[in-house]
């Protein structure tokens, strides 16, 4: 599970990096603390013998299932709208990746009311 989680973080700051994709997922994110919060932290990762500087450690990133959820940026969306999220989703699964491409139920009200 471990590396899972660690393939799923880096698949994530690559797409975000990439600029095309916003990264919708969380568990590439480091956990949110202040200096004191920091300080108490990483002294328990010392004292159980982790490194507090281990980026692989799943100790330093929010919890979460190995799963990577992105959506194409607003930027590339308003410079290519005739761009498809199911042409990367086809490409994708033809190198054997499983992408669902779910669309939010509320993208559906908001377009049939508009």
């Amino acid at each position: 599970m471990q590396n899972d989680l660690t393939k799923a973080r880096m698949i994530s700051r690559a797409l975000e990096n990439s600029g095309y994709f916003t990264v919708l997922s969380q568990i590439h994110k480091p956990k949110p603390s202040g200096a004191l919060d920091a300080i108490n932290s990483a002294a328990k990762l010392v004292a159980s013998g982790h490194s507090p500087f281990n980026e692989e450690d799943a100790e330093y990133y929010l919890e979460g299932l190995p799963v990577v959820s992105f959506r194409f940026s607003d930027q590339i969306k308003q410079k290519f709208p005739n761009v498809q999220q199911a042409w990367v989703q086809k490409q994708l699964r033809g190198i054997g990746w499983i992408v669902p491409k779910y669309v939010p139920f509320f993208h559906h009200i908001v377009r049939d009311r508009c």
